[in-house]
């Protein structure tokens, strides 16, 4: 990894590299709890645990920003194999999902669909935090998440 190459943006080839990996589960719903982790502890990921907390979408949504501005790659486990479970959190900025009582290879191929844009997939829309707020073009977005989007 180069020097200037951001966290975020090498995770999933650590992950793919077998890299070993510090990670922290949060289920307490706040930014402040992954600020104080990401800029004390540094561990090289955090999972927001969306299927057993009460996170809210202002919650969550502040919680992935300060992760994302820290450069601290964020994956969330959601609560449910559905479109809308993953296309909210990674819309959000989340480097990827964790996907829980996967328990067939259908299972384990709908959730890689759903995670990443195209046929089945999520839907784009350039006005989210994961697409730059509009600033950057729809092939660089669909290409930058093809290459990050861990699931």
């Amino acid at each position: 990894m180069s020097a200037d190459a951001r966290r975020t943006d090498v995770f999933r080839e650590r992950l793919s590299r077998g890299d070993d990996l510090s990670g922290i589960v949060v289920r307490t719903p706040s930014y402040q709890v992954v600020e104080v982790l990401a800029t004390t502890l540094r561990p090289d990921v955090v999972m927001l645990d969306t299927e057993h907390a009460a996170w809210s979408p202002d919650a969550l949504d502040a919680t992935i920003a300060i992760a994302v501005a820290l450069d601290l790659p964020v994956l969330v486990r959601v609560s449910e194999l559905s479109p809308a479970a993953f296309q909210q959190p990674l819309d959000m900025g989340a480097t990827g999902v964790v996907v829980p009582h996967v328990t067939s290879a259908a299972d384990a191929e709908r959730a890689v669909r759903l995670a990443h844009y195209g046929d089945g997939g999520r839907g784009y829309s350039g006005s989210t935090r994961s697409a730059g707020w509009g600033s950057n073009p729809m092939a660089d977005v669909l290409a930058a998440a093809a290459a990050r989007t861990a699931v």
